[in-house]
């Protein structure tokens, strides 16, 4: 293992949050995670819960991962239930939420390479990453995970975790001459481990003796054109891969996807019109398995063959739909994490009942005042020459 995870130092940078939350206690719990109200004299905490960035499924629990934490809808008896650092997580700052089965281990990483392991409702931190003195991004953006081995998406390279054992087992700097490069996913497809990256897609034989090694890696090349690629995963047996051209140029709308299958890759043509892809998941429901993307406006199934079985497009709520991630529960009922909805239930379009914990929409609270029952926070502030920061568009 490098040794830019063996040398810890403090760090404090989100500090700076502007009193993050006039809502959040301070004094923190750390095992067990506690998700129930706080009892008369304690604290309790109203933060945003609305902006869904990812999405999972653990059991009978759906999982929707956002900035202040967690919460889940169990679809046992339809209770909703928050985790947050007021009830025992490390940290604040979540990017992505991943369930792995075998294990029975929710993987919730962050903004800032801290990683949690929620286990049996007690959580188990590994924050290697984050008190080490790598330079870059250290921002965690995904989880694949192989029997018991989570592999770990970061800005640094990957991470493999063993999540019987609560330990990095691995980390592999991939980019040039070992250096960091940015992995925004994994996927294992035959005996083959790839990753997409900020520079392509890579890959190395899942029986290499050296994966650690970075000259043991190459790139797939043609017709893949080099650039960012956020997404990759294996469905029954295909693979599919999005080109972001939104993260390569900052152009909009002209993601593309592609397809490897019988031994070649090639375009895929499952997209609806021109689009962003922000996720791609793959299940097996019922011995099947499908292809879940979320783009712009919409979130879509498909089966192997390229047939479309669900297509989301509206709610006939304020907002049109902005996915960020979706899955499928075993009724075929898709699940989004949504950018202004926080967990959205949609068996079909127009169907659709939308879930969050009560708080503000933003956790950028500036001013509060009570009117009768009613508790109203307004966002806002002042930067360091005590000019207004001009924060119009999230409202009271």
């Amino acid at each position: 293992m490098s040794n830019q995870l063996s040398i810890f130092v403090v760090l404090s940078i989100l500090m700076k949050t502007r009193l993050l939350f006039l809502f959040i206690a301070f004094s923190l719990t750390e095992n067990p995670c506690k998700s129930q109200d706080a009892a008369l004299g304690q604290w309790n905490d109203y933060l945003a819960y609305q902006q869904g960035l990812t999405v999972c499924q653990g059991g009978s629990k759906i999982y929707c991962c956002c900035f202040s934490g967690i919460f889940f809808y169990n679809l046992s008896d339809n209770s909703l239930e928050r985790y947050s650092k007021v009830t025992g997580l490390s940290d604040i700052g979540c990017t992505v939420a991943r369930y792995n089965t075998s294990t029975n281990t929710l993987v919730i990483g962050y903004s800032d390479g801290n990683i949690d392991l929620m286990v049996n409702n007690h959580i188990i931190n590994i924050a290697d990453l984050k008190n080490s003195t790598a330079q870059g991004s250290k921002k965690i953006n995904n989880s694949y995970f192989n029997n018991n081995l989570a592999y770990i998406s970061c800005g640094q390279g990957i991470m493999v975790v063993d999540l019987n054992q609560y330990i990095i087992l691995d980390v592999y700097y991939i980019g040039a001459s070992g250096s960091a490069l940015n992995v925004y996913s994994t996927t294992i497809y035959n005996d083959t481990l790839f990753a997409a990256t900020s520079k392509g897609v890579y890959k190395i034989s899942v029986n290499d003796p050296n994966p650690s090694d970075f000259q043991a890696w190459s790139v797939v090349s043609s017709p893949l054109p080099p650039g960012v690629y956020n997404e990759i995963v294996s469905c029954g047996s295909k693979m599919y891969a999005s080109f972001s051209r939104r993260l390569t140029y900052n152009t909009y709308n002209e993601d593309t996807l592609f397809v490897y299958s019988s031994g070649k890759w090639s375009h895929a043509s499952i997209l609806q019109g021109n689009d962003n892809i922000y996720s791609l998941q793959s299940q097996i429901i019922n011995n099947t398995p499908y292809l879940v993307y979320s783009g712009s406006g919409n979130a879509n199934t498909y089966d192997t063959s390229g047939t479309l079985i669900s297509h989301i497009y509206s709610y006939q709520l304020t907002n049109a739909p902005q996915p960020n991630d979706a899955v499928l529960d075993n009724a075929m009922t898709t699940w989004i994490a949504d950018a202004n909805y926080g967990l959205v239930r949609a068996p079909s379009s127009y169907s659709v009942q939308n879930y969050y914990p009560p708080g503000p929409f933003s956790n950028l609270v500036f001013a509060i005042a009570t009117k009768g029952p009613y508790l109203y926070s307004a966002p806002g502030g002042y930067d360091g020459s005590i000019s207004p920061l001009g924060i119009r568009h999230i409202g009271v």
